[in-house]
């Protein structure tokens, strides 16, 4: 079985792409470091948990520390999957033995393999799932972006172990987990004409802005701005990017990791750097995953 993806490629000119990233990038980079004070919290967590047994255990030691991310330690994300056809890639996260959450923007008319455990594209054959169902979000919408989660479920459960088990999901919706962390297995430089991945999963220690200036930098991405939006504060030159999408964001509470977002959007032309990547809440939409997973 073979597998591609495709990547839309940009024009670029560099002269007026200098000039743009200087007339657009300053006002922002102010504003954000006159109110970073104000704006900045903690990650968001949740006010009560599922009753999900042996999810979100992780092998990775929480005191160490995509696109200028770090190889992930083996069997530190094991809710982390791969979903391929023969056109894109996508990332998705195990939220059940039979059920994989991703980007509702990642479904397509082809067939689906989804990827377990701990993907190393040059040493470790992974085991891989069939989807035999894809479920967007009934109001998921394009433009803009809006309500952009799906489900895929899987032709036959999957028997847990320590590299491949499900992360635990949030109710609620208050700020106080961290570390959190994006993973994927997406391109890793912004040079789409020459599109380069990883050889291994990627992770990234992240930051999450206030709603508020969430509100103003997403506008400014994809108007208008949504209430399940989460945006990211990344180092600088850091962001999630294609083939990211549909990826988790992981945030630690309890000994625990829970399924804060699911990645979807962000700056991704010339001027990718400036603004924050978008993911969608996964607490904003827990009465849509219960009507299909059984947790």
């Amino acid at each position: 079985m073979q597998f591609g993806f495709q990547v839309t490629k940009f024009r670029t000119v560099p002269d007026q792409t200098m000039c743009l990233d200087k007339v657009i990038k300053l006002p922002l980079v102010v504003y954000k470091l006159l109110y970073f004070w104000q704006f900045y919290v903690d990650a968001p967590m949740v006010s009560d948990m599922l009753n999900q047994k042996g999810c979100g255990v992780s092998n990775y030691n929480i005191s160490d520390l995509i696109i200028n991310g770090v190889d992930a330690p083996r069997n530190a994300w094991p809710w982390q999957v791969l979903v391929l056809t023969d056109e894109n890639m996508c990332g998705g996260s195990i939220i059940d033995r039979e059920w994989i959450l991703t980007a509702a923007h990642c479904i397509t008319s082809l067939d689906t393999y989804v990827f377990l455990g701990e993907v190393d594209f040059k040493k470790y054959k992974s085991p891989y799932r069939k989807v035999v169902l894809k479920v967007q979000h009934p109001h998921y919408s394009t433009y803009p972006i809006t309500n952009d989660l799906a489900l895929l479920k899987l032709s036959t459960p999957i028997d847990y172990s320590e590299s491949i088990r499900p992360i635990c999901l949030p109710e609620g919706n208050i700020w106080d987990a961290s570390p959190c962390f994006i993973t994927g297995y997406g391109l890793i430089t912004r040079n789409t004409s020459s599109p380069i991945l990883p050889d291994r999963l990627m992770q990234l220690r992240v930051g999450i802005m206030d709603q508020r200036l969430c509100k103003i930098m997403s506008t400014i991405v994809m108007p208008p701005h949504h209430a399940s939006y989460i945006c990211l504060d990344t180092p600088e030159m850091s962001m999630a990017f294609r083939g990211d999408s549909g990826g988790p964001l992981s945030c630690y509470k309890n000994r625990r990791f829970y399924l804060l977002g699911v990645s979807s959007f962000g700056g991704n032309d010339d001027i990718a750097y400036i603004f924050p990547s978008v993911y969608v809440s996964v607490a904003h939409y827990m009465d849509w995953i219960k009507l299909y997973v059984d947790i």
